[in-house]
């Protein structure tokens, strides 16, 4: 397990930061971690995201927060089932990849196992959005970001704005979603 933090250089990280692509190890709750997972939180809500991951404020560990509107979760060395259950389509948006909006298919029922920041062990079952933030918080854990989820050509153009860095795109939230009916839900 690794925990070294550097807690002066935690802010946002946007593509093409090469900390994004980096697969995070395990963590071992520390005070340090704490502390870490507070100035997430912070990032987070002053960006108007529903989830922020530790790559995306430059920590390669394996922790997450998650806000749909009914508080705030922490998941620390998360492990992800997913039950039974349909797939839906729903366009994304990642604080880490601004302006940018993705349709990612995702399961819609999982389980996790993981602990909070108090190292207190959890297990629960999440479905719907909250489900769905998981799994994207989760995507960055192992260096995935939504722009993986685009066929070749759009990503090819996208990477390309990117790192050109003539794209200034505005903050959005971290997860945007169709209602089925052609209306946009951002929380």
């Amino acid at each position: 397990m690794q925990n070294e933090i550097a807690l002066d250089k935690i802010r946002l990280r946007t593509f093409p930061d090469p900390i994004l692509r980096k697969r995070s190890g395990e963590v071992e709750v520390t005070q340090q971690v704490k502390e870490a997972v507070k100035r997430m939180a912070g990032i987070m809500y002053a960006n108007n995201g529903i989830g922020l991951a530790a790559p995306q404020i430059g920590v390669n560990l394996r922790m997450f927060l998650v806000d749909t509107g009914d508080g705030l979760i922490e998941f620390i060395n998360p492990t992800i089932v997913p039950l039974k259950s349909r797939m839906t389509k729903m366009e994304e948006g990642c604080l880490s990849v601004p302006g940018v909006g993705v349709e990612v298919r995702r399961i819609d029922k999982i389980k996790v196992s993981a602990c909070d920041s108090s190292g207190r062990p959890f297990v629960r079952e999440f479905s719907g959005l909250k489900a769905r933030a998981i799994q994207h918080e989760n995507d960055h854990l192992d260096g995935k970001l939504i722009i993986d989820y685009l066929n070749p050509l759009s990503r090819i153009v996208v990477e390309g704005k990117f790192r050109r860095g003539g794209k200034k795109q505005k903050k959005t939230c971290e997860v945007a979603c169709y209602d089925g009916e052609g209306r946009t839900r951002r929380s």
